[in-house]
């Protein structure tokens, strides 16, 4: 199964060539199975997050 992770790619011309400059994932997603309980039901612990990219006005 491919696992799919959103990622911000920041791209600039270089030497008359397109270069990622930066790379960074935008979203994490983890699932890790825990402890099993009396019921036969495991217990979940599920971490995430994100990340956001603001973009200001150029300062001189």
């Amino acid at each position: 199964m491919e696992v799919r992770r959103p990622k911000l790619w920041a791209c600039s011309v270089l030497r008359d060539a397109l270069r990622v400059v930066f790379a960074a994932p935008m979203m994490y997603y983890k699932t890790i199975a825990g402890d099993w309980n009396q019921d036969g039901v495991r217990n979940h612990d599920v971490y995430d997050a994100g990340n956001v990219m603001n973009v200001l006005k150029p300062t001189t």
